[in-house]
């Protein structure tokens, strides 16, 4: 009996241990939920930013779009700063090849030559990469040209966005593997 009890529970703990040992759905951490600077002056993208299983933050960023000929496509990002002294780049969303026209778009893998988009974090002076996120393909992705008005050189979009991430940089902080943008909205002066 003595043999068996032994062997009982070292099958028990051996159980456990690995039960323990199963990796998460979603790896988190909190620093994907700081809040960072923006420029206060610019246009502001402001959206809902989520760590799945972790919570979610009231998102602002600095704004831009830029009209790409001859294509007649745009691209939109949002970028945020480690402060209002030291402006060096921390995040960057973009949502890219968006029709210049109204409509809903959906927004697709990288490799599938359509709309993309693409969520990148940095360290140092904001010109090393610590991790880059793509499209969850799973998801609802999506931007929508909400107002076009050619005259001003004024662009509206919405949209929510998925990501996974698809790289973790060894340059610094560990970040979560899912980071979601929802209900974002961007109106903001478009280049040529």
């Amino acid at each position: 009996m003595n043999k068996y009890n032994s062997n009982f529970f070292t099958l028990l703990f051996a159980i456990l241990l690995l039960n323990a040992c199963k990796k998460d759905e979603h790896f988190t951490t909190a620093v994907d939920l700081e809040p960072l600077a923006y420029f206060p002056d610019s246009a502001i993208c402001t959206a809902t930013k989520q760590v799945p299983g972790l919570g979610s933050i009231a998102w602002k960023a600095t704004g831009s779009a830029l009209l790409i000929s001859p294509e007649n496509t745009f691209a939109v990002r949002a970028s945020t700063y480690e402060d209002t002294v030291n402006w060096h780049l921390r995040e960057s969303m973009g949502i890219y090849e968006i029709p210049a026209k109204k409509g809903r778009y959906v927004i697709e893998e990288v490799e599938k030559n359509n709309i993309y988009s693409a969520y990148t974090r940095f360290v140092s002076d904001g010109d090393v990469v610590n991790a880059l996120w793509e499209i969850d393909p799973d998801k609802d992705n999506f931007v929508e040209v909400v107002a076009l008005d050619e005259n001003t050189q004024t662009l509206q979009v919405r949209f929510d966005v998925h990501y996974m991430m698809r790289l973790q940089g060894s340059f610094g902080r560990v970040h979560s593997e899912r980071i979601n943008f929802k209900n974002g909205n961007l109106t903001v002066k478009y280049s040529k």
